[in-house]
């Protein structure tokens, strides 16, 4: 999507299988694999990336933009923005809120605090519904209360589905609605 609107991009991230995967032609920065459920491993391995952060110098140097798509990936980018691209923006793209992130216990207000202050370098916020900014940013982040980062509603849809501006034709036969239900994992 972000190719296709004349953005040059290099992707730079985990994965959760044995090989890391190919984005027609878009440069890849495998920073290991990680495990769904495990978040220690991976707190382990964000920290080791962070401590590996000036090999990602070459890669960012130049950089516009540096979106990150999650919090974990909000922490590297921050710092490897700080030590290589001081001048480009950064993007923080919140899909899900993890059960942890409004735990009470001591776990929820670290992650929390450590969010708030990333949001204070971050320039935008990606947001796929306004139940988020309203639920969860404005609630337990305070986001209406302080100098935050813009916010950017940008709807959960199939990039180029529709072949023009309008509704896509719907498909003949009886209304289908589909009910998903149960964990979505990346």
């Amino acid at each position: 999507m972000l190719r296709r609107a004349g953005a040059e991009v290099i992707v730079l991230g985990f994965r959760r299988t044995h090989d890391a995967p190919s984005f027609d032609d878009a440069p890849v920065v495998d920073l290991g694999e990680t495990f769904d459920g495990r978040l220690t491993q991976r707190g382990v391995k964000v920290v080791g990336q962070i401590l590996r952060s000036p090999m990602l110098g070459p890669k960012l140097r130049g950089a516009d933009v540096i979106l990150a798509r999650n919090l974990e990936m909000l922490l590297i980018a921050a710092t490897a923005r700080r030590l290589h691209a001081r001048a480009a923006r950064l993007a923080y793209e919140c899909l899900d809120i993890h059960r942890l992130m409004v735990s009470t216990g001591w776990v929820g207000p670290l992650l929390r605090r450590l969010e708030s202050t990333l949001l204070d370098d971050a320039q935008l916020l990606l947001v796929s519904s306004p139940a988020y900014v309203r639920s969860y940013f404005e609630a337990w982040q305070r986001l209406d209360d302080r100098p935050s980062p813009r916010v950017l509603l940008i709807e959960n849809k199939v990039f180029g589905a529709c072949p023009g501006p309008g509704p896509a034709p719907r498909p003949t036969g009886p209304p289908w609605r589909i009910g998903w239900f149960g964990m979505l994992r990346c």
